[in-house]
């Protein structure tokens, strides 16, 4: 029996380092591999005590020790080698299986295909939220290692970086994508990332130009009534943006993707207005900002393609808390027409649109096609008795006759195809939508960053469907999960020292 300890001491010791392997991330089961390296260990050199230095001083059975140690070395050595050879092919190679039916825990076809296409290198760099954002980039750097590389930030312990970053207001992925491109979103799910890449990838940077010179809000003004969170998101989307004087210029420059007007309070000289019809008349992009009360000129540019901002203030009734029903000036819009801007919104998208008139179209021709974006509620309605509504002592409104009956439309898509190319015109019907005050307000960024992409040529992108895990098992508790694992390590190992102990037992016999 004694001499059997050698042997059970080498099967406790293995299955020892074999189990630190299996374990070193379950606290509650580390003592199953200690105990087995303590024992096999305490096992062989009490065997080795009592007879491998008898064994050896004897010349008879020399020969069958230094065989049997031998063989025992080697044997060791080979397993030993084995399991480093593993780990090594496992850090270099890191394979895994996906058996869930809908590969939940896999990046899609859609977002695989993308970071093969990679050319550059490309970081991306997240800020620690609610959620596992860590396994999410995981995916990204295992579907393309020589090229993907990502960091997880955490705001409160280091604040640091997320200004050394460059972060800005409201964002939590910032990608880099080789020398000199970068985006930056404020949404962490598959498709939303996925889709950013790709326009990193396939998309050059494009120029948007805002009119200036007429009263127009300043897109470096960081004040509530300015356009520099509108023209930093632009920024992100591959935009380059610039501010452009149509006096000294005299045309909409070759390299414009689209031009904004932003409700210009002084008139446009009949040149610069000219230059603007033009520019979309020959196939150019235009995105106009402007309410009947205080834009005139946006007013008339829009009429020019049979876009019409009516002379009225949209009101909504809201529900207050404990005061009933009142009356409101920013209207709430769920209703958005079928269109390649609107194409990923449901239900749960919401945008607010302040101050605003309605905004309707007469049909020009037949080439010209128009769309309502999006549409207020029923009990909403265009309220032309302005005079009533703003008046100081006694402000008034009431839903009559001559007004415009819910559900308004508030913006106005235009397009059409030239020989080889499309001219495109979207209306909104007020401009403080665009200001920093209420740009990041529900999903006012989404519907007017969808409305340049769109003008600007860069349509839609991939639709990844969320993946979720069928119901088919039921979650195993922690005591239980521990239980099923304990046993796993140990009865191997009791099976196989009861095998080989029978053996030697018969043996010896």
């Amino acid at each position: 029996m004694i001499r059997f300890l050698g042997l059970a001491g080498v099967i406790l010791f293995l299955f020892g380092i074999l189990g630190g392997f299996i374990v070193e991330w379950t606290r509650e089961l580390l003592f199953i591999p200690l105990l087995n390296l303590v024992f096999g260990a305490l096992a062989i050199i009490f065997w080795f005590s009592k007879f491998g230095i008898k064994s050896l001083l004897k010349r008879e059975e020399v020969g069958r020790v230094t065989r049997f140690s031998f063989g025992a070395t080697i044997y060791i050595a080979v397993f030993l080698a084995l399991l480093v050879a593993i780990n090594l092919v496992a850090l270099r190679h890191d394979l895994r299986w996906d058996l869930t039916e809908e590969k939940a825990f896999s990046l899609s076809e859609q977002s695989e295909s993308v970071m093969q296409n990679l050319k550059a290198p490309l970081k991306i760099v997240a800020i620690k939220m609610q959620g596992d954002i860590e396994k999410l980039l995981g995916l990204y750097r295992r579907s393309n290692p020589d090229m993907v590389s990502f960091e997880v930030i955490n705001p409160e312990t280091k604040p640091h970086l997320v200004e050394a970053y460059g972060f800005n207001k409201g964002n939590l992925i910032l990608l880099s994508y080789g020398e000199n491109k970068t985006s930056q979103l404020a949404e962490t799910s598959e498709q939303s990332i996925t889709n950013a890449i790709k326009k990193l990838v396939e998309v050059e940077a494009r120029r948007v130009y805002f009119i200036v010179g007429h009263g127009e809000p300043d897109i470096n003004d960081a004040s509530p009534e300015g356009l520099k969170d509108f023209s930093t998101s632009l920024s992100d989307e591959q935009f380059l943006v610039s501010s452009l004087f149509l006096a000294e210029t005299g045309k909409v420059p070759e390299d414009a993707s689209l031009v904004v007007l932003v409700s210009p309070t002084k008139s446009l000289p009949e040149a610069e207005f000219t230059a603007l019809k033009d520019y979309v008349e020959k196939g150019g992009r235009l995105l106009i900002f402007g309410n009947s009360r205080s834009s005139s000129e946006a007013v008339r540019l829009a009429a020019h393609f049979g876009i019409t901002i009516r002379n009225d203030l949209v009101l909504d009734q809201v529900q207050r808390l404990f005061a009933g029903p009142a009356l409101g000036v920013e209207p709430v819009i769920r209703s958005y027409a079928p269109h390649p801007i609107t194409k990923y919104f449901n239900e749960g998208t919401i945008s607010i649109l302040h101050m605003t008139s309605s905004v309707g179209y007469e049909q020009k021709d037949k080439e010209s096609v128009y769309t309502e974006l999006a549409k207020t509620g029923d009990a909403a309605w265009g309220e032309t008795n302005l005079d009533a509504l703003f008046n100081q002592n006694e402000p008034t409104a009431e839903k009559g006759a001559e007004d415009t009956p819910g559900p308004v439309s508030v913006a106005v898509a235009y397009e059409k195809k030239l020989d080889q190319k499309t001219s495109r015109v979207v209306v909104f019907g007020g401009s403080t939508v665009a200001t920093n005050q209420r740009f990041s307000v529900y999903s006012n960024k989404d519907l007017l960053l969808n409305v340049v992409n769109w003008l600007g040529g860069v349509e839609g992108g991939l639709t990844i469907r969320p993946k979720e895990l069928r119901k088919s098992t039921e979650p195993v508790a922690k005591e239980a999960f521990l239980g099923i694992l304990r046993s796993a390590l140990l009865v191997p190992e009791i099976i196989l020292l009861l095998g080989l102990f029978i053996w030697w037992r018969r043996r010896s016999a």
